[in-house]
């Protein structure tokens, strides 16, 4: 059996710091990642839903948008699966 030196276990205790180090800043790029990308997605599902209560709007006025064909129930649909999505979204982020 050999034996290490000084040096060597500096050496060995070294690298896996250097190591250690790099798992943390890739943990916090993906973090910082995560969070950046989800504030888009949360931004552009609060469009979605601000088009998609127009839409109900023009829906529920069957008057004048009546040759749309939009059904009410579909539309309001869509925007409980958006609001949904939303909250997923927020809870992804904590």
């Amino acid at each position: 059996m050999g034996s290490c030196s000084w040096f060597e276990l500096s050496e060995i205790l070294s690298f896996f710091q250097g190591v250690k180090k790099l798992g943390l800043s890739l943990e916090h790029s993906y973090d910082n990642i995560r969070k950046f990308l989800l504030h888009h997605f949360h931004s552009s599902l609060q469009g979605l839903h601000l088009h998609l209560a127009g839409a109900l709007g023009m829906a529920r006025w069957t008057h004048q948008f009546g040759e749309l064909g939009l059904s009410e129930s579909a539309v309001q649909g869509c925007i409980n699966l958006s609001g949904t999505l939303a909250l997923k979204s927020q809870e992804m982020l904590q």
